[in-house]
């Protein structure tokens, strides 16, 4: 049996609600920016450490982003949902990939536990 991982809950923030949050930096961001000082190292690590000024080019390969069209960061990522440059579905994932990325370098157990992910209801 696979650990427990922390992720966003689909029924509540999928490509059907993500264009009615009202500021998409703020209610994530604004969150996870100061969990780990910021700073995530994805797992495995590539030698390079990450958070809200810096995001892993992953982030964008796995939503099927070309290289011209990368997410370097937080603000860039909600400046290009917010013009149409992203689908809501590809900001979902970038989002969640995000939650994990930082929960999983948290303090030991912070992702096994139900009450170490919390992104306000998300």
């Amino acid at each position: 049996m696979s650990s427990p991982i922390c992720t966003i809950d689909r029924t509540i923030l999928n490509e059907h609600t993500i264009g009615d949050m009202d500021d998409l930096g703020l209610a994530v961001f604004a969150k996870l920016c100061g969990a780990n000082r910021g700073a995530f190292v994805l797992d495995p690590p590539d030698g390079n450490t990450y958070g809200c000024l810096s995001f892993p080019e992953v982030f964008s390969t796995i939503v099927g982003l070309g290289s011209n069209d990368t997410i370097p960061d937080s603000a860039t990522f909600t400046q290009s949902f917010a013009a149409g440059s992203i689908s809501a579905s590809q900001a979902v994932e970038v989002v969640d990939q995000y939650v994990n990325a930082v929960y999983k370098t948290s303090a030991e157990g912070a992702s096994s536990n139900p009450y170490g992910c919390d992104l306000g209801g998300l």
